[in-house]
């Protein structure tokens, strides 16, 4: 029995994603597919504009077999911590023979030539990425600098470039590197990304395949006009029709017509509260949020500062942004206080307590070499968690749908209360 597996956000399944899993069943020949995806918040440090059961139900329709939940904290980290979170996730259940992932590049030999240097991290790469970081530079735009610098002459600039600056090659690098670390049985594989950019917001430019961003604006645009006499709302979901797999059109349609896409922005009023609590030393010293996630002194000062002029999530993340932070870096900060992710939390990330799985379809051979082999227990219900230190997954998952439930009206669902979606 042969399993590859996908790490995902799925933020929404689009056609591009049923392209990569119909690819990675053909070249892979496995005979099941297991994803594991993020859950209610995503890396980008923003809530998924679907919740993690309907991208679940997508993502068997699409051609999952199997969908995990990845970690909060690695959900929403930063790449490196992305990748750790769902290798060592992945490594723990003994069942996965490759690990397949989309990148701009298409192979693997930087991939291996790359992950070897950063895993090992010898003293002249060390030496160079602490001087890039000394003279202000990004991390990883220092670490690009870095390896830059250690390479030898004969590597193509143009060709180093794009593989430590395109966003789908950084994403694979940091799984291999962490794979390599683990000193893990699991081979990476690598597909090349088709279609539009990963930031390319507009839906008609990447083809059959466009970029989650592309869907996302188009959703977001589609919601905003719904309502108002506004002519071109047909049209945008005939884009729709055209951007989402037949399988998955009903469900996204069906969050669509329930408004329920959910923002950043639909969460101010918890972040301008939870500031507020932090600034006034209700939830301990004034800057005790030192101790979250990604959240430094300074960032947490000038959030106090400025706070008089908060008028919403997005608004707020702008204002805080510098020229060696970036959006993304800020929208995580903000989110982990809003989530009351703290240092504690990175245990679910090096050493997840169990396997989460929200959804399947019939697979009972992958199911029965997992609980062999796995050295994590399969959990099936929510109830569970709370026995496995996943009190802020629990929490963020209610979060999540008590904020979707009073946007849309329709009846909140305790997280206790979800079952595994089977196809």
């Amino acid at each position: 029995m042969r399993t590859a597996a996908v790490i995902a956000e799925y933020n929404p399944f689009h056609s591009g994603h049923a392209y990569m899993l119909q690819e990675v069943r053909r070249l892979s020949g496995a005979d099941f597919l297991l994803v594991v995806m993020s859950g209610d918040f995503v890396q980008r440090g923003t809530p998924a504009v679907f919740d993690k059961y309907t991208r679940t139900e997508m993502a068997l329709a699409g051609g999952a077999d199997l969908v995990l939940e990845l970690p909060l904290a690695a959900s929403c980290g930063s790449a490196p911590r992305f990748a750790e979170g769902a290798v060592r996730l992945l490594d723990s259940l003994g069942v996965v023979d490759e690990l397949w992932f989309g990148s701009e590049c298409g192979s693997m030999r930087y991939f291996h030539m790359l992950s070897g240097i950063l895993s090992e991290e010898p003293e002249e790469y060390r030496a160079l990425l602490r001087t890039n970081l000394a003279s202000g530079m990004s991390f990883p735009k220092a670490r690009a600098g870095a390896l830059r610098g250690f390479l030898p002459d004969s590597c193509p600039e143009a060709e180093l470039s794009e593989m430590i600056s395109s966003p789908n090659n950084i994403l694979g690098l940091e799984y291999c590197v962490a794979l390599t670390k683990l000193h893990s049985k699991i081979r990476p594989c690598t597909i090349r990304r088709r279609g539009a950019g990963y930031h390319d917001t507009d839906a008609g430019s990447g083809g059959e395949f466009p970029s989650a961003s592309a869907v996302r604006a188009l959703l977001s645009g589609i919601s905003f006009q719904k309502g108002s006499p506004v002519p071109d709302v047909r049209n945008a979901r005939a884009g729709l029709s055209a951007l989402v797999p037949e399988a998955c059109l009903p469900l996204c349609l069906r969050e669509l017509d329930a408004e329920s896409i959910l923002t950043e922005d639909d969460f101010s009023e918890m972040l301008l509260y939870r500031l507020a609590e932090l600034k006034s030393g209700l939830a301990g010293s004034p800057f005790s949020g030192s101790s979250f996630l990604d959240v430094s002194g300074d960032l947490l000062r000038r959030a106090f500062r400025l706070l008089p002029e908060f008028r919403s999530f997005s608004q707020f993340a702008g204002l805080l942004k510098t020229r060696n932070v970036t959006r993304t870096q800020i929208n995580r900060a903000l989110l982990h206080l809003l989530l009351h992710l703290t240092e504690k939390d990175l245990e679910q990330v090096t050493a997840p307590s169990c396997a989460r799985m929200l959804g399947m379809r019939h697979c009972p051979e992958l199911l029965s070499e997992i609980k062999k082999k796995s050295r994590l227990p399969l959990i099936t219900k929510a109830s569970a968690l709370s026995s496995f230190s996943c009190e802020h997954d629990l929490f963020a998952s209610e979060l999540y749908e008590s904020v979707k439930s009073r946007k849309t009206g329709l009846p909140f669902h305790p997280e206790f209360s979800r079952s595994v979606i089977i196809r």
